[in-house]
């Protein structure tokens, strides 16, 4: 069976509603809202748990509007469990020995 993603409007869509302040846990639950039984979310973002990341963030806060924040993993985790996802899986790994990156995947429960 093939499988159905976003098209590129909707993530355009997507990225566009969070840059206007929409937050992420919003976004978060939306996207639970509109996904089938058993279907997936992959979120790959920067992760807060890595030094540089996280006192880039904090430069970005206070100079760029558009930026809300960087998540750790555990937040990650609690986003997706309170919008009802299950089967979370996140892993983390370094782009060099400053900075880093997550993607957390998880499946929206079966009806």
């Amino acid at each position: 069976m093939k499988r159905k993603r976003y098209t590129e409007e909707q993530i355009i869509g997507i990225l566009k509603a969070h840059e206007a302040g929409a937050k992420v846990a919003d976004l978060v639950r939306e996207h639970a809202r509109v996904l089938k039984p058993g279907g997936e979310i992959v979120i790959t973002d920067w992760c807060h748990d890595y030094l540089a990341c996280h006192v880039y963030d904090l430069i970005l806060r206070c100079f760029n509007r558009a930026h809300f924040r960087t998540h750790g993993r555990g937040e990650c985790r609690r986003l997706l469990e309170d919008s009802k996802f299950q089967s979370i899986d996140i892993e983390r790994y370094k782009i060099n020995w400053l900075w880093g990156l997550m993607t957390a995947k998880a499946q929206k429960r079966a009806a």
